[in-house]
């Protein structure tokens, strides 16, 4: 009676296991797939009419960045279309890396 106690435990441990693992990889191989980053492009797009303009004074580029920043309670960096920092508010950022798709 205890061998096949201890047979059916180990098998739902090792099932429960293998769901887990299963799910990890989902998980990895479809995070990247639009779904799961278009909320950070639309937060992008929502941010970008927040900010002025490129052509804005720096100092009022630098009242939008400080005012999202405690209001979102984040550390922000605007940077320009050559990669060199405008303004940030809180823990210094990196630049953002281009991508392929030439965004």
């Amino acid at each position: 009676m205890r061998r096949l106690y201890l047979q059916v435990y180990l098998t739902i441990v090792a099932s429960l296991v293998l769901v887990v693992l299963a799910a990890g990889l989902v998980w990895h191989f479809i995070s990247g797939v639009p779904p799961f980053n278009q909320a950070f492009e639309v937060a992008g797009e929502v941010l970008a009419e927040l900010v002025p303009p490129a052509n804005a004074p720096l100092q009022e580029q630098q009242r939008a960045i400080d005012q999202l920043a405690s209001r979102l309670g984040a550390d922000l960096a605007l940077f320009g279309a050559g990669g060199e920092p405008l303004a940030a508010s809180g823990r210094p950022l990196p630049a953002p890396k281009r991508n392929s798709r030439g965004g």
